[in-house]
């Protein structure tokens, strides 16, 4: 049996990308073979661009992402039970 190839993907428009992508490829085991597949594409670079500065942007483009259910739920939690979970079992 042969060795499996292994094959990274990622769009390079956000750091986070390439830093999630270089730490997948550090941790592959010896003797794998690997290979990166990371197009430039100027649309998804600008359209990240904009998304990450502009704040009302970036919630249309998680609202697309993640869906509305989860959207309007995760949007509905109150600040103080979000940024503050050891107080969740009391409140409950």
């Amino acid at each position: 049996m042969s060795n499996p190839l292994i094959v990274f993907t990622y769009a390079p428009a956000g750091l986070g990308h390439i830093r999630v992508a270089n730490a997948l490829m550090s941790d592959v085991p010896a003797g794998l073979e690997y290979l990166i597949f990371a197009p430039s594409d100027k649309t998804t670079e600008t359209t990240h661009r904009f998304t990450s500065l502009n704040v009302p942007a970036r919630h249309v483009m998680e609202f697309f992402q993640q869906g509305a259910p989860r959207f309007y739920l995760q949007n509905s939690i109150p600040d103080t039970l979000r940024d503050t979970p050891e107080i969740w079992p009391n409140s409950l």
